[in-house]
């Protein structure tokens, strides 16, 4: 083997190499996409689950009771401030052990009229 031929077999390992580098890539850009995919499919049948769930129970009870937290989070007004509304019971809950649980609906009620009060004062 001349050298001209030897460096030519050095150049096509090379890109055999190379292509066999990139393939794996490819391919292990495609299982981690599947991946992603299954998750994505996970998350969207829990989401739809859990919101099947919560408007049974919402239509079974007619109430739905949330934690001060989660009233704090889809309100926007502090933790502290919504568990000084039940503590001064301004607010309608319940208390479970230690836990504050606010009748949702009730605590929107009061919201809406607070801010009509607070409209007819300006």
């Amino acid at each position: 083997m001349d050298a001209q031929e030897k460096k030519f077999t050095e150049q096509d390992m090379s890109n055999f190499m190379s292509m066999l580098m990139i393939q794996q890539d490819v391919n292990w850009r495609m299982e981690m996409q599947t991946k992603i995919n299954a998750l994505e499919n996970k998350v969207r049948q829990l989401s739809t689950w859990v919101e099947a769930n919560n408007d049974h129970q919402s239509r079974r009870t007619g109430v739905e009771m949330v934690s001060i937290k989660e009233a704090s989070q889809r309100s926007g007004i502090s933790y502290d401030f919504i568990r000084k509304m039940c503590i001064n019971k301004q607010i309608s809950y319940v208390r479970a052990g230690s836990k504050y649980l606010v009748n949702w609906r009730l605590f929107q009620e009061y919201l809406n009229k607070g801010a009509a009060i607070n409209d007819d004062l300006k």
